[in-house]
């Protein structure tokens, strides 16, 4: 059972809600509000206005995960949406997915990728550090949502 991995499009915003709201449940007190996301209802068109693009992965079918990017300065690429359903975390998916998008970033030049990532995810922020992110030192940053999350930055020369 292969998993495809695909350009999204903006079609897939319910599975992406879904997703996220799963995920964000294994977290005590991070509660998943949809209006908090508003990029979601045209994540595909969202991320590709913004010089990026949206993939997802699915096995047999059922939607098991996505990856985002974007640019918001010329050659500085940003991660975006990272969620894997439960089942095929440890599969080495996160890898292929990010592996894709690091293939669109050099397709385009890029010299740069960060990302930032909820404090509390520390499986997330050892992959990215596995990938060569480095959590940049002395930098956090408050989400005045639901959540009330800190994160960190992460940051990668290409």
């Amino acid at each position: 059972m292969s998993v495809t991995i695909r350009p999204g499009s903006d079609a897939d915003a319910p599975r992406v809600a879904a997703l996220m709201d799963a995920v964000f449940a294994e977290y005590p007190d991070s509660p998943f509000v949809l209006a908090e996301f508003p990029e979601i209802a045209r994540v595909a068109s969202h991320y590709r206005a913004q010089g990026g693009e949206f993939w997802v992965a699915e096995r047999q079918g059922r939607f098991v995960g996505c990856f985002a990017i974007d640019e918001p300065a010329p050659g500085v690429f940003e991660i975006h949406k990272v969620y894997l359903d439960r089942s095929e975390r440890g599969l080495g998916l996160a890898q292929r997915l990010h592996d894709v998008a690091m293939a669109f970033v050099a397709a385009r030049g890029g010299r740069r990728v960060r990302l930032w990532s909820d404090s509390r995810f520390v499986s997330g922020h050892r992959f990215y550090e596995k990938l060569g992110y480095r959590r940049i030192e002395g930098v956090l940053r408050y989400c005045p949502d639901s959540t009330h999350a800190w994160e960190y930055g992460f940051d990668r020369l290409l």
